[in-house]
């Protein structure tokens, strides 16, 4: 077991919305790192 399903809410919450800031910051200076 990973952990409780709060933990995994948790941690999927987190990875989307940083992905979200990656999505905004490589819109803004239009440079994807690789």
């Amino acid at each position: 077991k990973l952990g409780s399903p709060g933990h995994s809410v948790r941690l999927v919450s987190q990875s989307s919305e940083y992905l979200l800031l990656l999505t905004v910051e490589g819109s803004q200076s239009t440079a994807f790192p690789v």
